[in-house]
């Protein structure tokens, strides 16, 4: 299995407040490559706990790349979509429906090399 660089910006509000996530991704597995911040190393809900979101740009290296935003007891998916090949993101592509952080959400990216 190959692996690739992915990186997350997660925002709230406007788009130039937010926090930088990043994985090493395995490419071909989605529930063991979790998004953690490049400060602290903290995951989703631990970092931005209690937080509104509205953007997550989410960029990878080469192949196609999806995301989901997940609560690790109960497995439910609160928000997902796709990565943006890096270089290419706009910011309107990142945009999502409001959604206010829990303690128990991880960010998780399934990766795939062409």
């Amino acid at each position: 299995m190959s692996t690739q660089s992915v990186t997350a910006n997660i925002m709230g509000g406007t788009p130039t407040r937010g926090r930088a996530f990043s994985d090493t991704a395995t490419d071909g597995v989605f529930d063991g490559n979790n998004m953690l911040s490049t400060v602290g190393s903290g995951e989703l809900g631990q970092v931005l706990k209690g937080k509104t979101i509205n953007y997550v740009c989410v960029q990878y290296a080469a192949g196609t790349c999806a995301w989901k935003i997940m609560d690790r007891t109960t497995q439910a998916v609160r928000r997902y979509g796709f990565g943006v090949k890096v270089g290419g993101v706009q910011l309107k592509d990142c945009q999502i429906q409001p959604y206010v952080v829990k303690e128990s959400d991880i960010l998780l990216v399934f990766t795939k090399a062409v």
